[in-house]
């Protein structure tokens, strides 16, 4: 593909189920990073919706802002977070 233009018509014209594998190949083959909501979040960490946006905080991870009030954490932070607990210092 020479323009971007042309790449952008050729994903919206390739079959659905290739989209995910065209997009993985434009970003250099990562996979992006599965998002989970508050509740999903505080039922990993067995904690309230609440004690998760405290967590997040203060860094112990990120929040990704969707709108003013809905919000999403990366799995693998969560993850990571019920593995090694709260950072230090």
């Amino acid at each position: 593909m020479s323009t971007q233009a042309e790449l952008i018509a050729a994903v919206l014209n390739a079959p659905e189920d290739h989209h995910e594998a065209i997009l993985l190949a434009a970003i250099g083959g990562k996979r992006a990073a599965k998002m989970i909501t508050k509740k999903e979040a505080a039922s990993i960490i067995g904690c309230s919706q609440r004690t998760v946006e405290r967590y997040s905080l203060i860094g112990e991870f990120s929040t990704i802002k969707l709108s003013p009030k809905r919000s999403r954490f990366l799995l693998e932070e969560v993850l990571n977070f019920t593995k090694h607990g709260m950072k230090r210092g």
